[in-house]
């Protein structure tokens, strides 16, 4: 029983999470006029490369991480998604992939050249 207690609100929290980061960058579109990528985010390299993910670093672990404050943690984690979603701009996860890009992923090419 504990087990499944867990399990649920474990997933109740990534659900809001998500919910409150789509809410969040919805407020942000609303106010600022910018189309906002809420849950899939895209990034193309220089080099051509394309990735598309769900921006996790920068907006859902930080809503994740309001977990930690209370309970229900399911109402915590939608207000950091909220928040992480209205305050947080993408250029943090295209910072964030351009540092990827050059630190890591290119050295992969270089290896199987």
């Amino acid at each position: 029983m504990v087990v499944l207690q867990f399990i649920l609100n474990t997933v109740l929290a990534v659900l809001a999470t998500l919910a409150g980061n789509l809410l969040g960058g919805g407020v942000r579109s609303l106010l600022t006029g910018q189309q906002v990528q809420t849950i899939q985010f895209h990034y193309q390299s220089e080099g051509g490369r394309e990735i598309k993910n769900i921006p996790v670093v920068t907006k859902f672990y930080p809503g994740l991480l309001f977990a930690l404050i209370g309970r229900p943690r399911w109402v915590f984690t939608f207000i950091g998604g909220l928040l992480t979603g209205a305050l947080v701009d993408d250029r943090f996860e295209h910072a964030l992939w351009r540092w990827i890009d050059k630190l890591v992923l290119s050295k992969g090419e270089a290896l199987q050249e």
